[in-house]
């Protein structure tokens, strides 16, 4: 039994230095590796570059008193932002103030539009105006005018204001004078935004007086209302006679 054995240990040692060697299992190059993996992952679409921020444009334009405008501008499509100020003087270096503006010293308050002119154009930014627009014709302050920064933009509004056309309450087009400047002064900070702002101030003034009136409250509440009342009062007068008491710097 043991002799069998070890026959049978010696053949098969035999046989296995005989045999040839096994080749080696193929293994993937690290590329495929990699592009297999590749296409077992949720693929995704390279990065976009940038986007290009788009150049916007200036328009400088008196529209009679510049808050209502100011805000109505701001909803058409393409215009960025608005801000009032004033521009005209004879003496345009010379910085203004609402008080001397309104002593006539030159200025016209006048609204500066800033658009995108890749969704809108300059001339239909004055339509726009034009539609916004409340002037009071004689008055240099309240005039309209269309204010170009240089020649090229004169040239474009004067021939604007040569198609003509009226609007329902009988205002002109042709009405609009072109004066080309290249100076705008920011107004002081109470004119900007100015409806933004007092429209919410002013309804809650006519909700606290109709309360105050309709005797619905106590001493306490209608102590509270007239706290509340003087409150805006105090406000507007700070913000009247003790914030900007000139306008800012050249726009």
């Amino acid at each position: 039994m043991a002799s069998r054995l070890l026959i049978a240990l010696a053949c098969t040692a035999t046989a296995l230095k005989s045999a040839p060697p096994r080749p080696l299992r193929a293994t993937r190059p690290p590329t495929a590796l990699r592009t297999a993996a590749a296409l077992n992952r949720p693929q995704t679409a390279p990065p976009r570059p940038p986007t290009a921020l788009r150049a916007t444009r200036q328009a400088t334009l008196g529209l009679g008193c510049f808050w209502a405008p100011s805000e109505e501008l701001l909803g058409v499509e393409g215009v960025v932002d608005t801000c009032c100020g004033y521009a005209g003087a004879v003496f345009p270096d010379a910085r203004p103030s609402y008080a001397s503006v309104c002593g006539g010293d030159g200025n016209v308050e006048a609204v500066q539009v800033t658009y995108d002119d890749a969704v809108v154009s300059y001339e239909a930014v004055l339509d726009a105006a034009f539609a916004a627009s409340k002037p009071v014709l004689g008055s240099r302050q309240y005039a309209p005018i269309v204010f170009a920064s240089d020649g090229d933009e004169a040239s474009r509004a004067a021939a604007w204001v040569g198609l003509g056309g009226v609007r329902d309450d009988g205002l002109e087009r042709r009405q609009f004078a072109v004066e080309e400047t290249d100076t705008f002064w920011l107004a002081e900070s109470y004119h900007q935004e100015y409806w933004q702002k007092w429209r919410p101030r002013y309804a809650l003034l006519a909700a606290l007086v109709a309360v105050q009136f309709g005797d619905t409250l106590g001493r306490t509440g209608d102590d509270i209302c007239t706290a509340l009342v003087c409150a805006l009062g105090v406000l507007a007068v700070v913000e009247r006679f003790f914030g900007d008491v000139e306008a800012g710097s050249m726009a």
